[in-house]
């Protein structure tokens, strides 16, 4: 009960016990303290092809950013602070629109072509799906061109009095 504002930015998805991180800022803000989450969030699965290329996607990932990461859906943010007690008032999705040359700019960006060359190779259903939901890629020569978006959650949660 000491904080009038908590705030995680872009560090949500490498904790490895989000749930415990979410109830030691419940602890530490005052009744009626906003806590507020960004974080990048994939699409909710809507069927075991999502379930699996969110397989792949966090696999890629964990290769350089460790054991503990996991990427959330905005639903899931929501309802881990919803379970710790949080009333939420306020939830935006904002996407990152890009078409060009190259990942340069695109936030992890080498990570997710990674994973969509991967999956081009491995799996070219899962490639598909990863194209509809997020982006496109096409390689000429030694270069690539991307186009697509990715999300970010911006949810506030309030502490209740």
């Amino acid at each position: 009960h000491s904080f009038d504002r908590g705030f995680i930015s872009f560090s949500l998805h490498h904790f490895r016990n989000p749930a415990g991180a979410v109830q030691e800022v419940l602890r530490v803000l005052k009744n009626g303290a906003r806590f507020v989450v960004l974080d990048p969030v994939i699409e909710e699965a809507k069927d075991a092809l999502d379930v699996a290329l969110e397989a792949k996607i966090n696999q890629v990932f964990r290769r350089t950013h460790g054991n503990d990461f996991r990427f959330h859906t905005a639903a899931s943010i929501q309802r881990l602070l919803s379970k710790a007690g949080f009333r939420i008032p306020r939830s935006n999705l904002v996407s990152f629109s890009f078409n060009q040359e190259g990942m340069d700019g695109i936030p992890t960006g080498r990570h997710w072509l990674e994973a969509a060359e991967e999956l081009e190779t491995e799996s070219p259903e899962l490639a598909e799906r990863l194209k509809k939901r997020y982006f496109t890629w096409h390689r000429h020569d030694d270069h690539v061109h991307v186009k697509g978006s990715f999300s970010y959650a911006l949810i506030c949660a309030v502490r209740p009095e």
